[in-house]
C-alpha cells in the first residue's frame, strides 16, 4: 500500500510519501518444517507477520532534478523471513534472511 500527496512549497512542487509493505503470518508448516516428514529439519521456523514502512519527502526543480530525503524501514524491524540450514545435516548451522537494516539517505534524480 503507498500513498502520495502533492503539494507547493515556497514556489516549489513537493510530495510527500508513504509505502507500507504487509504479509501475513506463516499459517501451516512446509515440508522441512512438520516433524511428520521424512525431510523435517528442527531448526526451521514459520515465517512471522511483517511490516515494512518507507517514507519519502522530496521537491522537483523546473530543470528536471528531483531531491528528496527517505527512511526505508522506519522501525528498524528484523524479523527473520527465511532460514536455511548450510552445511551437512550434523552440522546445525543456519543462516537468516531479515529486512535491511533502517536507511536514511538523500536521493538526487536528473530527467533531460
Amino acid at each position: 500500500m503507498n500513498a502520495q500527496y502533492e503539494f507547493v512549497a515556497w514556489g516549489r512542487n513537493g510530495y510527500a510519501r508513504v509505502d507500507d509493505q504487509f504479509a501475513s503470518r506463516q499459517s501451516t508448516p512446509t515440508a522441512a518444517e512438520d516433524p511428520g516428514n521424512q525431510t523435517y529439519v528442527s531448526g526451521l521456523v514459520k515465517l512471522p507477520q511483517t511490516n515494512l514502512l518507507s517514507l519519502r519527502l522530496g521537491t522537483r526543480f523546473n530543470n528536471g532534478v528531483d531531491l528528496s530525503l527517505f527512511v526505508k524501514n522506519v522501525f528498524d524491524s528484523h524479523p527473520i523471513l527465511s532460514r536455511t540450514q548450510t552445511g551437512s545435516n550434523l552440522d546445525l548451522i543456519y543462516a537468516d534472511r531479515t529486512f535491511r537494516p533502517r536507511t536514511i539517505g538523500i536521493t538526487i534524480t536528473s530527467r533531460l
